[in-house]
């Protein structure tokens, strides 16, 4: 879609975009003008992050997009194993080609690094969890006596 000062198809991808987040932010300051409360003003507040964090090029990306000091994080982290299987185990076999012309399977691969073959490994992980925080529970009940006066 050309302009008609022939600015180019990134330039109104831009300005598309510029025109649904002011939109959007409009919307919202009036929802919050009209009911000004906490939990209202939390959503929006989560909701805003979200899309900014999306909109700067962050998101899941298998911890290549993480500093190198914070990756351990990434890989000790819960939610990130349970993404991994999630988005692992429904598209990282799916042959489907998208409207870029590549496969469902190799944009995963690509953009998330999540590889439908190491699915198996991640159940495992996600059970190793499971049973660390279990047993990191039962030793806690045991050893902590709130009975004693």
């Amino acid at each position: 879609m050309e302009s008609g000062l022939g600015l180019g198809r990134r330039t109104e991808e831009m300005r598309r975009e510029w025109r649904e987040e002011a939109t959007w932010e409009g919307v919202v300051g009036v929802g919050l003008k009209v009911k000004p409360t906490v939990e209202g003003r939390e959503v929006v507040g989560v909701v805003r992050r979200e899309k900014r964090r999306r909109r700067s090029g962050g998101g899941t990306g298998g911890g290549k997009w993480i500093p190198l000091w914070w990756r351990w994080y990434y890989y000790v982290c819960p939610v990130s194993w349970s993404l991994y299987g999630l988005v692992g185990s429904q598209y990282g076999d799916v042959e489907e080609r998208l409207d870029t012309g590549e496969t469902v399977e190799h944009f995963v691969v690509k953009y998330f690094d999540f590889r439908h073959d190491f699915v198996g490994y991640v159940a495992l992980i996600m059970l190793g969890i499971v049973l660390l925080f279990g047993l990191i529970f039962a030793f806690s009940i045991k050893s902590f006596n709130f009975q004693k006066r």
